[in-house]
């Protein structure tokens, strides 16, 4: 029986997943130029739960450098590859309660993220554990499996924690996100202290950099409450930019999605 328009076999979805990590990546890319990615995963999913691999890694690092955004490109309007790292992360933690194997193997490819640079993907990891544990502050919660122990999470969330903070005070990096996640995880742990947030607050004077950090909070179907707003920045602080530059002359220039994402910050916030 053929398939209908669009649609992928599961020899396709095989042949992706025998790939190496580079060719993952630059599949991955191409779906996502086609408009195609939505409909892969769906398939993906299906076939990846069930399919007993050797080695998970070379997938995840594709997948992790895919999901990476470059440094020296600022969010100008909202990108659905957020979407697409919720739905990885989801995946992820799909196939460590449904695999015992892949469970085994979780945690090394968690530190071999982390290894690689990866910040997004290991963000949602490290937050799901930490409630699956109850860890800092977080209520413990039935879902997901363990992949790694109390002591484990908690030496991986901080070390990552610890290395955002100084790359924070020492750069533009908490406004160049596309995914709040890393931040969260952060301030979750203690992280987020007063100098990040006043590192923030000087970050957000600049107009760019304030629709780049309004998109990761209000783009698309994403929305973030004042308590947690004002866990990284003085909500007031936040509020009177919005309002300056919803009155400005040049957000004339700004892309619709930035217009948007202003709006619902105003009427959420």
């Amino acid at each position: 029986m053929s398939l209908p328009p669009g649609a992928f076999s599961r020899s396709e979805v095989e042949t992706f997943l025998s790939y190496d990590a580079t060719r993952i990546e630059s599949a991955l890319w191409d779906l996502y130029a086609r408009g195609s990615l939505a409909t892969f995963l769906d398939r993906l999913e299906d076939i990846y739960l069930t399919t007993v691999r050797a080695s998970h890694l070379p997938f995840w690092l594709g997948v992790s450098r895919f999901l990476k955004r470059p440094d020296d490109l600022w969010p100008t309007a909202y990108s659905p590859i957020r979407d697409f790292t919720r739905a990885f992360a989801e995946l992820f933690e799909q196939v460590s309660a449904a695999q015992p194997g892949f469970r085994v193997e979780a945690k090394n490819i968690l530190k071999e993220l982390l290894s690689d640079g990866d910040v997004q993907l290991a963000s949602y990891i490290l937050i799901e554990q930490a409630f699956h544990h109850g860890l800092f502050g977080l209520n413990k919660s039935d879902r997901g499996v363990e992949i790694a122990t109390v002591e484990e999470v908690q030496i991986l969330a901080s070390d990552l924690s610890a290395s955002l903070r100084d790359r924070h005070l020492d750069s533009d990096w908490a406004v160049n996100l596309r995914d709040p996640q890393p931040i969260v995880l952060m301030v979750h742990i203690g992280a987020w202290d007063q100098a990040c947030k006043d590192k923030l607050e000087s970050l957000l004077q600049e107009d760019k950099a304030l629709d780049s950090f309004v998109l990761m909070l209000f783009g698309g179907q994403y929305i973030v409450g004042r308590d947690f707003i004002d866990r990284m920045v003085p909500i007031s602080t936040f509020l009177d930019r919005i309002n300056a530059r919803v009155g400005s002359e040049s957000l004339q220039e700004a892309h619709p999605s930035v217009h948007v994402a202003l709006k619902k910050a105003l009427n959420r916030s």
